[in-house]
């Protein structure tokens, strides 16, 4: 199982719940940042970037995300959102 960096503390409480998701469902997954890029296509460095709530985690991160786990992307989406509009 993946060990987490912390979250930066300046992080908006909407990112910081959304990166956190992320972090639970690759982590309930059991993939390690790299098979989570081989199987959505979207870089280690990217996944990176996403999980330490340094990049907002793009719409189609979220969708391969939620298939390859078998998580439910309307769930994954519905918190994406305010993400993104804290991120703006």
């Amino acid at each position: 199982m993946a060990r987490w960096r912390d979250l930066p503390d300046e992080l908006d409480p909407q990112v910081r719940e959304f990166a956190e998701l992320l972090r639970r469902v690759v982590d309930r997954a059991g993939l390690s940042l790299g098979a989570v890029a081989d199987r959505t296509g979207y870089s280690r460095t990217s996944w990176e970037k996403y999980l330490d709530g340094r990049l907002l985690a793009p719409k189609g991160a979220v969708v391969a995300l939620a298939e390859v786990t078998g998580t439910s992307s309307a769930d994954l989406m519905t918190v994406r959102e305010p993400a993104e509009q804290a991120w703006s």
